[in-house]
């Protein structure tokens, strides 16, 4: 290998070790109270906390949308001046009954429920001539697994007023029967329950306001103000950041339109065919909502959810019962700005199913007696590898120390949260670290042993060397990635740290090591190895 090409790996190695050195400190608090000012974040397991599982009852999200439905059904009989119509919704069945007068009638909003999602049947009961609509099967279980994502949706927005560092919230996988309809929440760091519960279960505000400038930086848009914020607006936060940075908005003080103006919203289509969300407001919100966007035609409309704002588009025209938020959706970007529309209030309401805290003291015996683990295993890898391999041992020990640095700094740059399984994952990890190095030397000692020279035995030694470890290495990464994929709590927490630890290790003994015994061998006068 060139001097030049040896100069260049060395650049490579200080400037990765740098940066992740950099990336990683400080690892933890430093008073050992929890991750305040550190890079990685603890656990529930570790930390202490809230853990909460919550009930979400769906079948009342089915029951508020046949109930929609059915104002929707009465809309169209009065539009087509049938008065002696009987609707009835039955909601345990997942069924609206018409019972009509005459047959004629019957048949013709027959025809007119074609359009929606239901199963449509014809009888006639005395002199009544009866039509029933039954939702199908996999419209209940899309309105079910919608409002399950509302539900977690706004359950976010809550914990967020709280400050938590790294919160869980998300559906809870279970094999349980009725599980998939519960939302596992885990605040680290969090000991009031009374407060979290009260903030989880408060109301949404959503907010429709006028934008006066952004989005942008916040130091930008003052400046553009002439230094100050114009009068009557305030700064918002968008849901969204830049480059780490978070997108401000100056917006009007006042909202005209709030939440509590909305009727209903929907995945729609517009003039083109392209998804859109579709929404309708109530008599009162019509009126407003009709003369806000009249006076202000092609400004936009800040979509405000909890003070942040989640979308921003522009006033193309009068809007006065009903509008659409066009733009060039997919289908799963409009179903999620509904979702976002829909989330200032809860779809169904939310049972406790299990709550609990998890006290401080176990996270800090768990953390002192992790630390002691991996200080005492990478203490005898170390003393093994100086005893059996003498200065290549040396050389492998420090690979140990930079897998560690890489495997911390890619755990805080992910923005990982540290587990007592995880901790268990980064004791296996130094445990491997060396399983490299001890294939490479073994090659290099039986080059050796057949005569050849140090440097062409070193170069033999990582060649033949290099497929063994990649097979062995990315067999078990294989793995890691499937836990990662299909577990759940302490079984992720293990798969990241040990995935992230195989890429560390096999960086270090593949680039690092050879790095360092390239160095030594530099020097025309060494003609034998410590090994």
């Amino acid at each position: 290998m060139s001097k030049i090409a040896l100069k260049w790996r060395i650049l490579i190695t200080i400037v990765l070790l740098g940066v992740a050195i950099y990336a990683m400190y400080p690892p933890l608090d430093p008073d050992g109270d929890g991750p305040k000012e550190g890079k990685l974040s603890l656990g529930l397991d570790l930390q202490g906390g809230i853990h909460m599982v919550m009930d979400v009852q769906t079948e009342e999200a089915v029951e508020a949308e046949l109930v929609l439905l059915k104002k929707q059904f009465e809309q169209q009989l009065r539009k087509d001046k049938i008065k002696d119509a009987v609707i009835t919704v039955f909601a345990k069945e997942h069924t609206v009954k018409f019972e009509f007068g005459d047959r004629v009638e019957r048949d013709e909003i027959a025809g007119v429920l074609e359009d929606y999602p239901f199963t449509i049947s014809k009888d006639q009961d005395g002199d009544k001539f009866v039509l029933t609509a039954q939702m199908t099967v996999d419209n209940v279980r899309r309105i079910r697994e919608r409002s399950l994502q509302q539900a977690i949706l706004t359950i976010r927005n809550r914990i967020d007023e709280l400050g938590v560092r790294e919160p869980v919230v998300q559906q809870q996988k279970s094999l349980t029967k009725g599980a998939m309809d519960r939302i596992l929440i885990q605040l680290p760091g969090i000991k009031d329950i009374k407060k979290a519960k009260e903030i989880i279960g408060k109301t949404a505000l959503l907010e429709f306001r006028l934008v006066v400038d952004g989005p942008g930086d916040r130091s930008d848009l003052l400046q553009g103000n002439g230094g100050k914020l114009p009068r009557n607006t305030e700064f918002f936060e968008d849901i969204k950041s830049r480059a780490g940075k978070p997108i401000q908005w100056i917006l009007e003080r006042d909202a005209e339109v709030t939440g509590a103006d909305l009727d209903s919203v929907r995945v729609d289509r517009d003039e083109f065919g392209r998804y859109a969300v579709g929404f309708t407001l109530s008599s009162t919100g019509s009126k407003k909502f009709a003369q806000l966007t009249q006076n202000n035609i092609d400004r936009r409309l800040a979509i405000v959810l909890d003070g942040r704002v989640q979308s921003a588009p522009v006033i193309q025209s009068r809007i006065s019962r009903s509008g659409q938020i066009t733009g060039d959706f997919t289908f799963e970007e409009a179903d999620n700005l509904m979702i976002v529309l829909r989330s200032g209030a809860l779809p169904a309401s939310v049972i406790p199913f299990e709550e609990r805290t998890v006290g401080p003291s176990l996270g800090k015996d768990s953390i002192n007696q992790g630390i002691r683990s991996i200080l005492l295993g990478g203490l005898l890898v170390i003393i093994f590898m100086a005893i059996w391999y003498k200065v290549s041992g040396i050389i492998a020990d420090f690979c140990v120390l930079c897998t560690m640095v890489f495997l911390l700094s890619m755990l805080a740059g992910l923005g990982a949260t540290l587990t007592l399984p995880g901790i268990a994952g980064i004791i296996l990890t130094v445990g491997m670290a060396v399983d490299a190095n001890v294939l490479i030397y073994e090659r290099i000692r039986e080059e050796r042993r057949l005569g050849k020279t140090i440097r062409s035995a070193v170069a033999q030694g990582y060649e033949r060397a290099f497929i063994t470890i990649m097979d062995a290495n990315v067999t078990t990464l294989i793995a890691s990635l499937v836990l990662l994929q299909f577990g759940i709590g302490p079984i992720r927490g293990f798969a990241v740290t040990l995935a992230i630890g195989i890429v560390a290790s096999m960086f270090s003994a593949l680039f690092i090591a050879r790095v360092v015994m390239d160095i030594i061998l530099a020097r025309p006068s060494v003609n034998k190895l410590s090994i």
